[in-house]
């Protein structure tokens, strides 16, 4: 059962059990520690976290800095504030409106309810590292920048001024989240399509006609076997059936052709 849910579970017992409310609590201590340094040191990040009560109550703070510092590049001296935020809204049970919400305004730096280009492709890119580190997978940044780049331009084609609201962001990443999902959902559908001929296939192929012909060879040297063990069994109740008696001829009630009518 090593599903999705063990993982997790996994992901819970390494990085603690985060909520929406914890991570917005998260947010407001490094802000009003930092002012959304973007970059901090263990001992920094471990003052933010300590400094939220909720955090402390609810998270090992000492697990959680250990673990987060395994996920990244062992000569990091620092960690990703704004991104690892991200992560762990994204990673957390929550309504994903909510989630949105959170992500905008970590990455809305002057507080201003807009997001420029710049801070658009840093969110994507800060995001997108380390929610593949939290989760386990490689990041490479060369193509991770580009797609990010391509994103924020498809973002700001809805933008107001040249700046992104919260709620243009929301519609961008609903409008992607659905593309993505429809885009899964057609992956399925056509690799059940291909197993579905390839199983057609199999079934029709001469290896699976050969077997069938097997098969129905060896049913029928059965049936034959199995007939005269029948047929001893219904005749050792009485010996040999009485053959039919003969069938008597007909007679002409008319009289005519080559019978006699009466007696001589």
């Amino acid at each position: 059962m090593g599903g999705t849910g063990s993982v997790h579970e996994q992901r819970k017992k390494r990085f603690g059990d985060w909520t929406l409310e914890l991570v917005r609590e998260l947010r407001v201590s490094w802000i009003k520690l930092y002012d959304s340094k973007f970059m901090l040191s263990r001992d920094e990040f471990a003052k933010v976290l300590r400094r939220a009560p909720g955090i402390v109550a609810a998270i090992d703070v000492d697990t959680f800095l250990t673990e987060s510092w395994k996920v990244f590049p062992p000569e990091a001296n620092t960690i990703d504030a704004a991104g690892t935020i991200a992560a762990l809204a994204i990673m957390c049970d929550g309504p994903m409106e909510d989630k949105i919400k959170v992500i905008f305004r970590v990455f809305d730096f002057n507080n201003d309810k807009y997001l420029a280009r710049d801070e658009l492709a840093i969110l994507f890119m800060s995001t997108n590292a380390c929610l593949c580190r939290y989760s386990g997978q490689k990041v490479n940044p060369a193509a991770s920048a580009s797609r990010c780049e391509v994103l924020a331009n498809a973002a700001f084609a809805e933008s107001e001024n040249g700046m992104l609201t919260e709620a243009g962001f929301a519609k961008f990443v609903n409008k992607f989240l659905k593309v993505f999902k429809d885009k899964e959902e057609s992956a399925a559908k056509r690799k059940a399509a291909a197993a579905a001929t390839v199983a057609v296939v199999v079934a029709g192929s001469p290896t699976a006609k050969a077997k069938k012909g097997k098969k129905g060879k060896k049913a029928a040297a059965a049936a034959a076997d199995a007939a005269p063990e029948a047929e001893g069994k219904s005749g050792s109740g009485g010996g040999k059936a009485a053959p039919a008696p003969e069938a008597t001829p007909a007679t002409d009630s008319s009289g005519g052709g080559g019978g006699r009518g009466g007696g001589d």
